[in-house]
């Protein structure tokens, strides 16, 4: 159905003839230019619910489904179910509305941001209590929480995110997505402030609700596993679990009066899972004098105030998961969600079956979906059968190498994908192996969808490439300079990129014992390279030395030890007791070298064998490194699957424009450290030996404890939900010219280098000022070459964009550190023990009592301030903001060539200004030529808020408001250079409660006076116009059918008053059409209203209008096939007017 336009011309409400349904069309594949990332979708249904929304249920595809780590939904790995809609929420610290005190599997201790009002009143507290406030945010009991949790939503097109503030009380949605004013009201507890999140109503810019009140609540269990550096080894987490309502699913859709247009309901599937594994490792690099032996880590109470060596914690995800069971329409066509219980990565559910029935309840067609589960315990989507009755038609999905995916928590590589940079290079038996499969990221990725019409797409993927990276050393931004993405030098990109280099040959070393042969040996090599050694077979006997002598001392006190000689400087060593891996990769600078084995003890005898290889590096440098994903190469279109040679391929290029050598891909992050790796430096009360020493007053003594954390939390921030976004990029196709894109970049907007390195500093909100599309250039020519870093030749179109940022503070937000520098910390549990010098963790003595006298804190009780050096735990602000990107102006330019090849060219352009509070243009200037001089065209438009020109009440205006009809446009006034063209006005009226529609438009030309030229008498309940006129012309009714959802008929010289004399007060047609025959209702319309001009329509609400009868009586038929699609038109004698055929390829 169309929908109503209100303008100077009627409305069209009529329907148009039907177009070839476009469900099984071969169409084009979208592609997000910035990230690389094609739209790859698969349309399942689609229906109108009003003039405005529809229902669009299809499959979407990702290929960050094939990350190690991800687990797949209930459509199998990569692909997610487009339906309905939802409100998800990422837990930023604590659960904003959780209690103390209440319970779960034991009384939470945690304390969310609602329930806590110095976290809003942070600012106005005294010294004291923001450092009572830190020393609770850091842990214990009674923990405080300090970020504000921050929600999504999805559903029919509307995206966007909020945060929920509390003020005076009552807790308020702030909206951090500016491109559409959405309405959010909250649900929520107010018994004992409870502040509960029940529900979530949304309404649009048109007055639609949006309803979400299906809570999906899962109970998240910790397990934590701690390796002491004793070897003592503790789990923690179980029966912690900590339950959290993390969804709020769409439940219904309504006008804005509360008329229902589409019903959602859920059915529960119970999942338990492992989240993710994250592992920490903390190496002991320096303790202060005096001198400790290795076995100061067996100490039992030392082992429990130092860090831990090894951490390895996940989440086990369990709850009753919300899955779509039905959608309902209002004119009761269903859409019907049937699941099996074998989805091997959840436990969870497979979509099994999608069903659309009629409204009588009848089977019009089913799609069945068909997996492959047994392939590392993952779900696969294999095929998708649509069936109507004995008839099938199958899309078949292809991937490459499925089977060859790694199961989760297997090796990945830096990014969280299947490795290729990792595999060894110089094994246990001293060959060299491949050091880097290009191929490996692409396991399991969707290669091929071969469609029920014949035709096929093919998907070719490649790695990321990435040039920039953000500026090192760039703290913060020099004025108000924006940190930016620069390229690394050659020398980085040589080592990191196996593209710059070969391997050699291996070389070994004689076997290297203590007490036979320990060096040194040497070895000579001519670049500058990495070197790679391998240490194998090694052994250690300890069985000749004294009982205290353990094999940890004794690897603390023994190295390797390479030694430069001559001109090189160098000297490395490694510590048997750090020798965590057998490979070791050096960066040596050319020149000869020394290996030495040194042990301290002479009792014990070790042994191993040591070889190496070295890089020959290449004299051409690609200057890049591979990581952070795929992104698409080709995409090819084949008439069918044995086709050698595509009939259409569209090709994507992400070379830098200023050297060919280099990606225009760039991170906001470090690419030397995208697993975290950083230095901690601490100060602690330990024993100065193991316990059989004694706990003696005299054996503790505060040291400084260095580490080195290693984790797996990757160093890098998003960019429109990748790792990489690409400054520029050409499309193009075989002998059709190219399109480049220019987008604003990390290479623009970075965050400064201190998020990225210790203590990893709150990364700013900038990501809404990248991928803007800032230049979009049309050249005729694709294969003609041109020097780098110049424009190809051959352009035929340019348009450039230039856009202003609009950033605003909605909430605090903090980020906590740790200063770990304290020396008494350890003593307390709590700040008031802490202040009070209260001891709470006495060490472990023998009977001469404590082991310290004279406990203090780190506190100053004369000035209540602790001293910049001596913070506990200190606050960053890391603020919740939103962002808005205005366009602001947009210059085309038209290029013309003549037969010598000289350029001409003719530019316009268009400037742009915003209503802040509904975020829609307010004034469009167009700048044009016209015979030599630029003339300005100005529009204004005007809203229900911001200025108006007051053609309707306040009353109206406001109650517009009140119904987030913001985007209504009541007056738009045109210029041309600032004399005026025309002005139309939109009058609206309240026709019914919370139903506010046009009811008269108003329209003048020049200076004159506005004339009303089009009157809407009157509405049906949906929103339907039932009567209509241009002013002092003659009327036009309409009858609706199908549950409101369809006109029945148009009566052009009929008021609808007269209809209802004739046929009823509210008439309208119910759930079907209008009735036929001597005696039906159309009979009657045509016999009572002699004079009029009546024409009716019938439908099949499965597929589409069925029938059209003019006022003459002429009428044409519309045919359909099996699978719902036009097959031929027919007028009223039997003729094909048109025909449709399917022949199943070149459908694009």
């Amino acid at each position: 159905m169309g929908s109503c336009m209100y303008g100077q011309e009627l409305p069209e409400v009529i329907p148009p003839s039907p177009t070839v349904a476009n469900l099984m069309q071969f169409e084009e594949v979208p592609v997000s230019h910035y990230t690389g990332q094609p739209n790859i979708s698969i349309p399942i249904y689609s229906k109108s619910i009003n003039s405005e929304l529809g229902i669009n249920l299809a499959l979407s595809y990702n290929t960050q489904g094939v990350k190690i780590n991800n687990r797949s939904g209930w459509v199998g790995t990569g692909w997610s179910l487009e339906a309905g809609g939802v409100i998800s929420r990422t837990v930023r610290g604590i659960a904003d509305e959780k209690k103390l005190g209440e319970v779960f599997n034991g009384p939470i201790t945690d304390i969310g941001v609602f329930h806590n009002n110095d976290f809003w009143d942070y600012e106005t507290l005294d010294d004291y209590n923001k450092k009572k406030f830190h020393w609770r945010a850091n842990g214990g009991d009674n923990k405080y929480d300090y970020e504000s949790d921050l929600f999504q939503f999805n559903a029919l097109g509307l995206t966007g995110r909020f945060v929920i503030i509390k003020e005076n009380g009552v807790l308020v949605p702030k909206l951090l997505t500016k491109n559409q004013n959405i309405k959010i009201a909250i649900d929520y507890g107010t018994a004992s402030n409870s502040f509960e999140l029940n529900s979530f109503t949304l309404t649009d810019t048109k007055g639609n609700i949006y309803i979400f009140d299906k809570k999906e609540i899962l109970s998240s269990e910790p397990f934590i596993a701690i390796q002491k550096f004793n070897g003592d080894q503790t789990i923690s987490g179980q029966n912690s679990d900590v339950t959290t309502t993390n969804a709020w699913y769409l439940s219904k859709i309504e006008t804005s009066n509360g008329n229902e247009l589409v019903r959602f309901e859920y059915q529960e599937i119970e999942e338990d899972y492992i989240v993710s594994i994250d592992r920490t490792y903390n190496e002991i690099t320096y303790i202060s004098t005096p001198i400790i032996n290795g076995t100061i880590k067996e100490n039992e109470y030392n082992a429990s105030i130092l860090k831990p060596e090894k951490v390895i914690s996940y989440y086990r995800s369990v709850g009753d998961t919300q899955k779509l069971q039905k959608i309902i329409f209002r004119d009761n066509i269903t859409i019907e969600f049937l699941a099996t219980s074998s989805n091997p990565e959840t436990g969870g559910a497979a979509l099994s079956h999608i069903l659309i029935k009629d409204s009588n309840g009848n089977e019009n067609k089913r799609y069945s979906f068909n997996y492959d589960q047994l392939i590392a315990d993952r779900l696969w989507l294999t095929s998708i059968d649509e069936k109507v009755g004995l008839l099938t038609n199958p899309y078949i999905l292809e991937y490459i190498d499925k089977n060859e995916l790694p199961s989760f928590d297997s090796i990945s590589d830096a990014w969280g994908y299947n490795e290729g940079m990792s595999n060894v290079v110089v094994n246990s038996s001293c060959n060299v192996g491949n050091p880097f499969d290009k191929d490996a990221i692409q396991k399991g990725l969707l290669s091929k969808i071969i469609y029920p019409t014949g035709g096929v797409k093919e998907f070719e993927f490649e790695h990321n490439r990435i040039t920039y990276q953000s500026k090192t050393g760039i703290l913060s931004a020099p004025g108000n300079e924006d940190p930016k993405a620069v390229h690394l030098s050659d020398v980085y990109y040589q080592e990191n990129n196996p593209d710059n280099w070969v391997l050699g040959s291996t070389s070994s070393f004689p076997t290297f014992n203590n007490n036979t042969s320990s060096g040194p040996e040497s070895f000579t090599i001519n670049q500058a390279t990495e070197v790679i050694f391998n240490v194998n077979n090694f052994n250690i006997d300890i069985s000749g030395c004294a009982v205290g002598d353990s094999e940890e001392s004794i690897l603390f006190n023994s190295k390797i030890e390479i030694v430069g000689t001559g001109l090189s400087t160098y000297h490395h060593n490694i510590r048997l007791d750090n020798l965590t891996q057998d490979q070791l990769v050096l960066n040596l600078a050319a020149g000869t070298y020394e290996v030495s084995l040194l042990v301290l003890n002479t009792c014990p005898d070790i042994s191993f064998n040591l070889c190496y290889n070295e890089r020959t590096y290449t004299t051409h440098v690609s200057r890049f490194v591979y990581g952070g994903g795929v992104r698409i190469k080709e995409i090819r279109f084949n008439d069918n699957n044995t086709a050698t040679i595509p009939s259409r391929k569209i090709s994507y290029d992400y070379t830098d424009t200023t050297d060919d050598t280099m990606s225009s891909g760039g991170i906001d992050g470090d690419l030397e450290g995208l697993l975290k790796e950083y230095n901690v430096e601490t100060e602690r009360y330990i024993f100065n030996g193991p316990r059989s020493d004694g706990y003696h007053p005299y054996n503790m003594a505060g040291r400084d404890i260095h580490y080195t954390v290693r984790t797996e939390a990757l160093n890098v921030e998003l960019t429109q939900g990748n790792y990489v976004g690409y400054k520029t990029v050409n499309v193009s196709e075989e002998d059709n010219g190219f399109t480049r894109y220019t987008f604003t970049s990390p290479q623009d907007y970075a965050s400064p280098s201190d998020v990225f390195v210790y203590p990893f500093k709150p990364a700013p909100n900038i990501d809404f000022k990248r991928g803007l599309l800032l230049k979009k250039q049309i050249f005729e020519h694709n294969n003609q070459p041109y020097p780098s870093g110049s424009e190809p030749p051959g352009k035929l179109i340019e348009t450039e964009n230039t856009y202003t940022f609009i950033e605003e503070i909605i909430t605090p937000s903090y980020t906590l550190f740790n200063r770990e520098n304290c020396i008494w910390v350890q003593f307390y549990n709590s700040f008031d023990s802490y202040i009070a010098k209260i001891v709470q963790n006495e060490p472990p003595c023998d009977e001469s009592g404590g082991c310290i006298t004279g406990l203090d804190n780190c506190y100053d009780a004369i000035t209540p301030v602790e001293s910049d050096l001596n913070l506990l735990f200190y606050f960053e602000e890391s603020p919740v903001e939103s962002g808005w990107a205005q366009l602001t102006q947009t210059k085309t330019t038209n290029y013309f060539y003549d037969d010598q090849d000289n350029q001409t060219s003719i530019e316009s352009r268009q400037t742009f200004e915003y209503n802040d509070d509904n975020f829609q243009i307010s004034k469009q200037h167009s700048y044009v030529y016209e015979l030599g001089i630029e003339q300005d065209y100005l529009t204004e438009y005007y809203y229900p808020v911001g200025t108006t020109l007051s053609s309707n009440t306040i009353v109206i205006r406001q109650a517009l408001e009140g119904l987030n009809k913001i985007n209504e446009v009541l007056e738009t006034v045109s210029y041309k250079n600032t004399v005026k063209l025309s002005q139309t006005n939109t009058i609206y009226n309240e026709f019914a409660t919370n139903q506010v529609l046009p009811q008269d438009v108003q329209v003048s030309k020049g200076s004159a006076a506005l004339e009303s030229r089009i009157e809407f008498k009157r509405y049906d309940t949906y929103g339907n116009p039932l009567e209509v006129s241009k002013v002092d012309g003659i009327p036009i009714s309409y009858i609706w059918g199908y549950d409101n959802m369809y006109p029945v008929a148009k009566l052009v010289g009929v008021s609808f008053s007269e209809i209802e004399q004739l046929m009823g007060n509210d008439f309208n047609a119910g759930i079907g059409g209008l009735t036929t025959g001597p005696s039906g209702q159309i009979n009657i319309l045509k016999s009572n209203f002699l004079n009029a001009q009546i024409s009716t329509y019938e439908y099949d609400t499965m597929v589409g209008i069925t029938k059209m009868t003019d006022a003459r009586g002429y009428f044409m038929t519309y045919h359909y096939d099996e699978f719902n699609r036009l097959k031929h038109v027919k007028d009223e004698d039997g003729n094909i007017l048109s025909e449709n055929e399917y022949n199943y390829k070149n459908q694009y």
